[in-house]
């Protein structure tokens, strides 16, 4: 009996998406849970990206070279990413 129930489950004629998502449902979730997870680390990293002196920087690389600008170019390049609209984001945006 209980091997009738389990072949109409699974030789039906539901659509076979619908069939892979009955069998495998765990696997779907964790799947969608992925694609949240990652889709907000990547709109994240592009919105730290900022458009400054024609190249797009993030504020972790101008602190890093600090010491390798000097005090006056790293003033000049803070403010000039403080002031700054023009994110990664943005531009992709802009071009789809």
């Amino acid at each position: 009996m209980a091997d009738q129930g389990s072949r109409k489950l699974e030789h039906s004629n539901r659509n076979p998406i619908i069939q892979f998502l009955y069998k495998n449902s765990t696997f779907g979730l964790m799947t969608a849970a992925d694609v949240i997870a990652k889709s907000c680390i990547l709109v994240a990293t592009l919105l730290s990206y900022r458009l400054v002196d024609g190249k797009f920087i993030t504020r972790h690389e101008i602190e890093e070279s600090r010491i390798s600008l000097g005090e006056d170019e790293y003033n000049r390049l803070m403010t000039e990413f403080k002031k700054s609209k023009t994110n990664a984001y943005n531009v992709i945006l802009d071009d789809s």
